[in-house]
């Protein structure tokens, strides 16, 4: 009976840590060109298809990371001169007051685009 409490204990508790590790999270881009800058934006929730133009861009597919990856190599050179500013922005805790980081080099960038950060 204890061994069968402990199997179920563990078992709960890994799924709890699944449901935490593998949350659905959904990523954009934002480029704000009058700030010339570029924010990557996590939200727990998938924005509506009308909500998306040439300036909001989902990242959420292969095909999609691949079409900002290449599009974005097109501006690396506003980046590596200084005139471009990269941001990451966390909002699946909390929207109103998002998590937010500078993205230090091109590579951390396309890393985030790329979905492997």
């Amino acid at each position: 009976m204890k061994k069968k409490l402990f199997v179920f204990c563990v078992l709960l508790a890994g799924a709890a840590l699944c449901s935490v590790c593998f949350a659905e999270r959904y990523r954009y881009a934002l480029i704000q060109e009058a700030e010339n800058r570029v924010v990557i934006i996590d939200y727990a929730n998938k924005v509506a298809e009308e909500n998306l133009n040439d300036y909001f861009i989902p990242l959420n597919t292969k095909q999609e990371r691949f079409a900002a990856e290449s599009g974005f190599r097109n501006i690396s050179s506003y980046y590596y001169s200084g005139e471009m500013a990269l941001i990451y922005l966390d909002c699946t805790k909390n929207i109103d007051d998002p998590d937010m980081k500078f993205i230090d080099s091109w590579n951390e960038f396309m890393s985030y685009v790329r979905g492997t950060k």
